[in-house]
């Protein structure tokens, strides 16, 4: 009697199956880190610049929300401006090399350079509007800022500045 023997194959992968695995993978693996790369370089680009950028940001909100709140805006001096409100008055300083806003007791100083500012009144049928221009440096560039207040008639006869 002849015994037949079976023989088994086993299943597996091949060398170049292996290859290729390995090289889709470092692919993936490689653009990760050069994407990680980039995005800490993007960081730490704006990091650099982000205490400019944050006093930019901040001087820019407080205009923002004391002009809002404003009943009339005017030229303090030839310095600066004073924002007058219902609640208090904001005197705000303008330099080369800073920006100080006073609030009562509160001196608050932005390190903005101000190269030019501008503050100014327009009565268009029969509403007045306050405007102030800044033309801050920031980083070698030059970024105009406008601010305006438009008053009702309302607002003009409870207010007489």
């Amino acid at each position: 009697m002849a015994y037949k023997t079976r023989t088994y194959r086993l299943r597996a992968f091949t060398f170049v199956e292996l290859l290729v695995v390995l090289l889709i993978s470092s692919l993936i693996v490689f653009s990760a880190i050069s994407i990680i790369l980039i995005s800490n370089k993007m960081t730490s680009v704006f990091f650099t610049n982000n205490a400019s950028t944050q006093n930019l940001f901040a001087l820019s909100m407080h205009l923002q929300d004391d002009i809002y709140f404003s009943r009339k805006i005017k030229p303090f001096y030839n310095e600066g401006i004073t924002i007058i409100s219902s609640k208090n008055e904001v005197n705000y300083t303008f330099s080369r090399e800073y920006t100080i806003r006073t609030c009562e007791e509160l001196t608050d100083t932005f390190f903005v350079q101000t190269n030019d500012w501008l503050v100014g009144t327009e009565v268009k049928q029969n509403k007045e509007k306050d405007y102030l221009y800044l033309q801050v440096l920031l980083s070698k560039d030059t970024i105009p800022l406008l601010f305006f207040r438009s008053y009702t008639n309302r607002e003009l006869v409870i207010d007489d500045y």
